[in-house]
């Protein structure tokens, strides 16, 4: 495949596009936001972009309702609801954006955005993890957090 200028140039402006929603739309978050959730943002932004293969008209539409669907689900995970009930409301809030997400993008791509989703969440878990371990000071491992296992 030929990469050209035109097709360079128009990945950057998508890029710097998302990375300004992205910017402008955490300004107005109520939430503290933790100190790695800044560098995640256009790590997911560019992950996403590239697995649906957005074109710059899509993303132009898909980022912005993504940022509602994004608060929406981080206000229910916020609140102090019993388990059933909150993933029964993270459910239906997934199920709401799937018309949204599908009008813009496609029934197949709106699958394989939640798919990704959850491999994009999967993978920031194991890089943290991996990060961890490797911060850890050499010796045996540190006990359990409830103390050993009986046996």
């Amino acid at each position: 495949m030929k990469i050209t200028l035109k097709y360079l140039y128009s990945k950057l402006i998508l890029f710097v596009f998302c990375f300004c929603l992205f910017t402008n739309g955490n300004a107005q978050h109520k939430r503290p936001r933790m100190e790695g959730e800044n560098k995640i943002k256009p790590l997911f932004v560019s992950y996403m972009t590239q697995e649906l293969n957005l074109n710059e008209t899509e993303a132009q539409k898909f980022w912005p309702v993504h940022q509602q669907f994004d608060n929406e689900m981080r206000g229910v995970r916020d609140q102090e609801i019993p388990a059933l009930e909150k993933e029964e409301a993270l459910l239906n809030i997934k199920k709401k954006y799937k018309e949204k997400i599908s009008k813009i993008i496609g029934e197949e791509r709106t699958n394989t955005f939640y798919l990704k989703d959850i491999e994009f969440q999967h993978r920031l878990v194991d890089m943290i993890r991996k990060r961890r371990m490797n911060e850890r000071p050499p010796g045996p491992p540190p006990p359990p957090p409830h103390g050993p296992m009986p046996e």
